[in-house]
């Protein structure tokens, strides 16, 4: 997009998150990506949609067939857009993949799903740093990085559930039974032989 780089620790970053083409683009490929069960919505699509100005999962999920093919896409493939996203809204899909699907810095796919071994989804809007260092595998600096990004993406993120996704919630910690066994609490590693 043109705008200065900044080091960000280890990596050289586009600080420009709003109106970078290349940034917008790359989120939502990573939210249809990681989400799994919404076919039609590949790179090309994508690129097509932000060039046409439904440049957020915001206006993708409000969009008509209309809307689609004024953003140049064809009668049929307009059609079957609609029907995939309304397709998605159905099909069951777990909390901790549906967080992922957000691009969260430092919040991963297996970090989402430990993190929702804690507290609910909708508790996210309000969890403090103090909260998620708290948590096992989290530490102070990714847990800073986690806050900022759910509070700069909590709007999209109540919009989408909002839209009644199917969610599958991660069974909390707290609420599961104790089982007796001699491994119960004990961490066990694999290896190849």
């Amino acid at each position: 997009c043109g705008c200065a780089l900044t080091w960000q620790r280890d990596f050289l970053v586009c600080t420009n998150h709003l109106d970078c083409p290349a940034q917008i683009t790359s989120a939502l490929e990573h939210f249809f990506n990681i989400h799994g069960q919404v076919d039609g919505f590949g790179p090309k699509s994508i690129e097509k949609l932000v060039a046409a100005g439904i440049d957020t999962l915001e206006k993708i999920y409000d969009s008509s067939v209309e809307n689609f093919q004024e953003a140049g896409f064809g009668p049929g493939q307009s059609k079957n857009l609609r029907t995939e996203l309304d397709r998605s809204l159905l099909v069951e899909i777990e909390d901790w993949r549906f967080l992922g699907a957000f691009g969260i810095p430092q919040l991963g796919l297996g970090d989402s799903r430990r993190l929702l071994q804690h507290m609910r989804l909708n508790d996210l809007a309000k969890v403090t740093q103090e909260e998620i260092i708290a948590i096992e595998g989290f530490a102070e600096i990714s847990s800073a990085d986690i806050i900022g990004g759910l509070t700069k993406k909590w709007p999209t993120i109540k919009h989408m559930l909002n839209l009644g996704f199917n969610l599958t919630k991660t069974p909390l910690l707290e609420e599961s039974a104790n089982i007796e066994s001699p491994i119960m609490g004990k961490k066990i590693v694999f290896t190849g032989k």
